[in-house]
């Protein structure tokens, strides 16, 4: 058992990636922007509302497409504005499927602190199928952008 473990852990880290530097604020604004042209004619699978000072995630599963391709890679661009971070996360989808599977876990919880909000089934990731997720800026100049290829 513990070397079907290992294994497993190997696999998630050739396929994985998460890389954290420090950017200048206007190199983080350009990368956003690039991502943001990319996804430009489409609308994201979920946005986090704002009502009364409480933050709720909203998820458009009316506008889910019929019969989407698959998903291999789940992707982020988040930059953390105190900090003058900007971290790259790719994450093989079924790793974060087995991850998110049976309530284990939210995809919040694979993202950079304070996007804890982020709670997502597995499903609803199949169902939109590759492309924007999220995009996201915070109050406090945090942002976060999810994408699935």
């Amino acid at each position: 058992m513990l070397v079907v473990g290992m294994g497993i852990g190997v696999v998630v880290l050739l396929q994985s990636s998460v890389r954290i530097s420090r950017a200048a604020p206007a190199d983080a604004v350009s990368r956003f922007a690039a991502l943001q042209k990319r996804f430009s004619s489409e609308r994201a699978l979920m946005e986090i509302a704002t009502n009364g000072g409480k933050r709720r995630l909203v998820v458009h599963r009316n506008a889910l497409p019929d019969s989407p391709a698959p998903i291999a890679v789940v992707r982020g661009l988040a930059w953390h504005e105190s900090n003058r971070t900007l971290a790259e996360v790719r994450l093989p989808f079924w790793f974060v499927r087995m991850k998110l599977a049976g309530g284990r876990g939210t995809l919040g919880a694979l993202l950079p602190t304070g996007w804890d909000i982020v709670q997502l089934e597995p499903d609803d990731l199949v169902r939109h199928g590759p492309g924007l997720l999220l995009d996201e800026q915070a109050a406090n100049g945090d942002r976060l952008l999810l994408w699935a290829e």
